[in-house]
């Protein structure tokens, strides 16, 4: 991994880089790619926010190379193919369908749902799923807020773990 690499990011990583005010580091840093509906799952929820959780939508869309629409087809021809996703919400859900449209090992994807983390294990990309610490490491960005733990390496690689086994 390293900086300018595409890497997919879902909701949850866009309110804790906020949180921790690390947000333009990461998008400055890396080819930040996301879907519609991620963007429109940061404008929801409000009432359980903190401050630093309130993103400005036209802004986090700006700072982003690429926000990509999920087509109707897709995911109508995803759910032929791969109706495990559809246990994930509808923002992991449209971000792991963008993920397949992409050739080679030029993308990451983070993540910190262990039932994303299940789905991407079954396309064989459990690799590609890489934890917001390690992101902000490999730019030498440092919070100066502690990352809750599920955006942890150690989160990460335990859950890994345990999907490798079988076990999650």
């Amino acid at each position: 991994m390293k900086a300018g690499d595409i890497v997919l990011i879902d909701t949850n990583v866009i309110l804790e880089a906020h949180r921790i005010a690390r947000w333009h580091h990461l998008s400055s840093n890396f080819n930040v790619h996301t879907v519609e509906k991620v963007i429109e799952e940061t404008q929801t929820g409000y009432q359980k926010r903190s401050t630093e959780e309130l993103i400005d939508q036209k802004e986090l869309t700006e700072s982003f190379a690429k926000v990509y629409a999920v087509s109707e087809e897709e995911i109508a021809a995803t759910m032929m193919i791969s109706p495990e996703i559809f246990n994930l919400d509808a923002g992991e859900r449209d971000l792991l369908i963008y993920a397949a449209s992409f050739e080679g090992d030029c993308w990451l994807i983070s993540s910190p749902d262990s039932a994303a983390m299940r789905a991407a294990h079954k396309q064989g990309w459990l690799d590609k799923v890489v934890s917001l610490e390690s992101l902000l490491e490999t730019i030498n960005c440092q919070p100066y807020i502690a990352l809750r733990e599920n955006y942890t390496k150690k989160w990460d690689e335990a859950k890994k773990s345990q999907i490798r086994l079988g076990i999650l």
